[in-house]
């Protein structure tokens, strides 16, 4: 059954929230691509049952912008 994440990036002036398949290789389970990462420029929060669950999610976060155009979610 497919998650998803949403993923806040800090550095993007203006935030920016993303909603990811946590298949995406960008997402990779809510890991993200750099492995030691910290949170001083965004943060994973996640899973989700449905896109429509982090679709909400990220409204409410105030700062959701589209879906990832690598892994489309759905």
């Amino acid at each position: 059954m497919a998650t998803y994440h949403i993923y806040m990036d800090w550095h993007v002036p203006g935030y920016l929230a993303r909603v990811h398949l946590s298949t995406c290789p960008f997402c990779n389970d809510g890991s993200g691509i750099h492995p030691r990462a910290t949170n001083r420029y965004g943060r994973w929060y996640g899973p989700y049952a449905s896109f429509q669950k982090a679709y909400d999610a990220a409204q409410q976060l105030g700062r959701y912008r589209r879906k990832c155009k690598h892994c489309n979610p759905k």
